[in-house]
């Protein structure tokens, strides 16, 4: 589910690689980017493309809003971290339609709706960040 402005929409999402840095149990950083591979074939050349909705800058640094993000004690927290992106709502601050490849340049409200109606994430719409996942992790 996505919450935008209130409404929600049941949509499929791209596969998504998440980065987090870990200071001493505080998140110090956290970047979210899609995928256009399978997850398995993942590999440090794998190009990593931006993250098609809001909430997201340019760099791929997850904006969290208000939310105060927990301290990570075990490995296992960061899965607290993923569900605390995907329940977070939607609005336009972020939403930059040059994230999206020409075909797809609508408004965000456009997007949802289109998603809405598909059971799978379409991959033609992710556009290229331009950085690969080995350039990411080093």
């Amino acid at each position: 589910k996505a919450e935008y402005f209130e409404e929600e929409f049941v949509i499929p999402y791209p596969n998504l690689f998440f980065s987090f840095s870990i200071t001493k149990g505080n998140v110090t950083g956290s970047k979210c980017f899609a995928l256009k591979d399978a997850v398995t074939n993942v590999s440090d050349d794998s190009m990593l493309y931006h993250f098609p909705l809001a909430n997201v800058y340019n760099s791929g640094e997850i904006c969290w809003g208000s939310n105060n993000l927990p301290e990570i004690e075990h490995f296992s927290d960061i899965d607290f971290l993923v569900s605390l992106f995907f329940s977070c709502p939607y609005n336009e601050d972020l939403f930059d339609m040059e994230h999206l490849s020409e075909k797809y340049r609508c408004s965000q409200l456009e997007i949802f709706q289109m998603l809405s109606s598909s059971e799978t994430f379409p991959v033609d719409m992710l556009k290229e960040s331009g950085t690969t996942v080995g350039e990411l992790i080093d």
